[in-house]
């Protein structure tokens, strides 16, 4: 069973934020008003990494969820998961928790990002298989 969901998100701006297309145009502190943010298919390339990075820190409620669906690796520009779990970790701000594998055809990943806590990290390289739900 496939599903597709295609729909339009109003985004309420203000002036830190309107007009400004690319995150380093933010200006701290902007909206903070996001409990959930959704993403596919953003971390395909690792240049936009940094400012993916910091649109979550910057949009995302202290104790919101950012929930990123991805392919394990994109051939020809390089990014993938692993890469920004290193990423992720070398910037300390958040963690990253496996949701969901699927292994069928190429191998996508559900991943949850937190702001961090104290002594908290689960990588997704190094799960135990009862960290992530395996879909085949």
């Amino acid at each position: 069973m496939a599903f597709s969901f295609n729909f339009d998100i109003k985004v309420k701006t203000d002036e830190c934020c309107q007009g400004h297309a690319k995150a380093e145009k933010y200006q701290e502190p902007c909206l903070k008003t996001y409990d959930i943010i959704l993403t596919s298919e953003t971390i395909y390339n690792t240049a936009y990494y940094e400012a993916l990075h910091e649109v979550f820190r910057w949009l995302l409620v202290d104790d919101g969820q950012v929930l990123l669906a991805t392919k394990a690796h994109y051939f020809g520009v390089g990014g993938g998961l692993l890469l920004f779990e290193r990423f992720v970790e070398q910037k300390g701000v958040f963690e990253m928790r496996p949701l969901l594998d699927v292994d069928e055809g190429l191998q996508r990943h559900v991943v949850s990002l937190r702001f961090r806590r104290k002594n908290t990290h689960v990588s997704h390289s190094t799960a135990t298989d009862g960290a992530a739900r395996k879909m085949t």
